[in-house]
């Protein structure tokens, strides 16, 4: 029976829960090279936690309440933990609510607008909080905990910062219902959060006492540090502000979990390597290293790039500092020899000479500087033959 007991305790797991949009969504990495944070959050869990991912393309906090709880609430057991990240499809008719425009078109005998209409979209100062009260209540009637995570912000810049709406707050430019119908471009002060998905999902969190974590704003300052170009070269699929690489998924994924450390939110079942380094500094290294690769320089020295390389290469999205200061290394024998090989400053380069390097076309430096000039009247120095490196035994 002892025996049994731990068998029993050994097996034992506690599942946190994911609910959300394609930003944290499943995908079938046979078929694309999308994927979603959600997918590698269980990757910073320790002890007895597992991750089980619930995120759903398309989807807002009206889908999750509706449809996504009721389907897994058979699965989330008392002291289950729910991490609930919406905003992307809750904005999806800027600011007007899906329910009232499709009663708006119903009541006009716009049939055939209500049924095209897109079924998500929310106001964040009404119908989103209450659809987000809505499944707190429906976990806690679970024994679970709920965890808000306000939405990752989408990578569209202005200048070098993230633009006001990439954040989830629509208050430069949004939309209301009136009796004549939709009134666009309405605009609101930067200090009015009427508008603002994460701040009232942040006013939400405080007037329920359920956790924050403020990944709308982290995610901002993290890609406003690296900027627009690597942001999107390293962490975002091509052309798309919104959705992510493997690399990008794992970044916020990890992104989240340190923040939940940082506010002592499961602190004791989370772990971030400090092994593993950033993947955009990963990225922009490889990309150093793919450039001179293919260039002329000692083939030993050649050799032990490209392998380091491969080996960091294929270690994505999890590089080891280990290998990413192997590579540097590497990196840096490379260009000292591809200066070697080029000569410095002094060097000679003699273009179409003969074998008996006697009489050619010669140039110092990239410029001509006449032919038929014997080598004798050359000085001693380091020269360069045909692309190699010829050291002074001709005078």
């Amino acid at each position: 029976t002892f025996m049994l007991v731990i068998g029993y305790t050994n097996l034992y797991s506690q599942t946190i829960h994911t609910f959300g949009d394609s930003t944290m969504s499943n995908y079938d990495t046979s078929t694309t090279e999308q994927r979603g944070w959600g997918m590698y959050f269980g990757e910073f869990l320790k002890g007895n936690f597992i991750c089980s991912n619930h995120g759903a393309a398309g989807t807002d906090s009206r889908y999750c309440y509706q449809y996504a709880m009721p389907r897994f609430k058979n699965k989330i057991l008392p002291g289950d933990y729910v991490i609930i990240q919406y905003a992307h499809n809750d904005m999806k008719h800027n600011g007007i609510d899906y329910d009232e425009l499709y009663s708006f078109y119903i009541g006009q005998g716009m049939e055939e607008e209500a049924k095209s209409l897109k079924k998500f979209g929310t106001n964040p100062s009404t119908t989103y909080k209450s659809w987000l009260t809505k499944i707190i209540e429906s976990c806690r009637e679970l024994n679970a905990n709920p965890i808000f995570v306000s939405s990752v912000c989408r990578a569209n810049f202005s200048s070098d910062k993230i633009t006001r709406k990439a954040k989830h707050d629509i208050g430069d430019s949004y939309s209301i219902l009136t009796s004549e119908g939709i009134v666009s471009n309405q605009k609101i002060s930067e200090d009015d959060h009427t508008m603002d998905y994460a701040y009232q999902l942040k006013s939400l969190a405080k007037e329920l006492n359920v956790p924050f974590i403020d990944l709308t704003s982290a995610s901002a300052e993290l890609f406003e540090q690296y900027g627009s170009f690597k942001t999107h070269k390293y962490l975002n699929m091509p052309s798309d502000y919104t959705h992510f690489r493997q690399d990008g998924a794992y970044t916020i994924a990890r992104l989240v979990a340190r923040l939940m450390i940082e506010q002592g939110i499961l602190e004791n079942n989370l772990f971030v390597d400090s092994n593993i380094v950033d993947a955009v500094e990963a990225c922009t290294l490889i990309d150093l290293a793919e450039e001179i690769v293919d260039k002329d320089f000692d083939i030993e020295i050649k050799t032990r790039l490209e392998d380091a390389l491969e080996t960091l290469k294929n270690q994505s999205p999890t590089y080891s500092n280990d290998s990413y200061q192997e590579l540097k290394v590497q990196l840096e024998l490379a260009n000292k020899s591809i200066e070697e090989h080029n000569g410095n400053s002094d060097a000679i380069e003699l273009i179409g000479c003969n074998d008996v390097f006697s009489v050619g076309i010669y140039t110092v430096n990239g410029s001509f500087i006449g032919n038929n000039i014997d080598y004798h009247s050359l000085p001693k120095g380091i020269y360069i033959v045909n692309g190699k490196l010829i050291m002074n035994k001709y005078h």
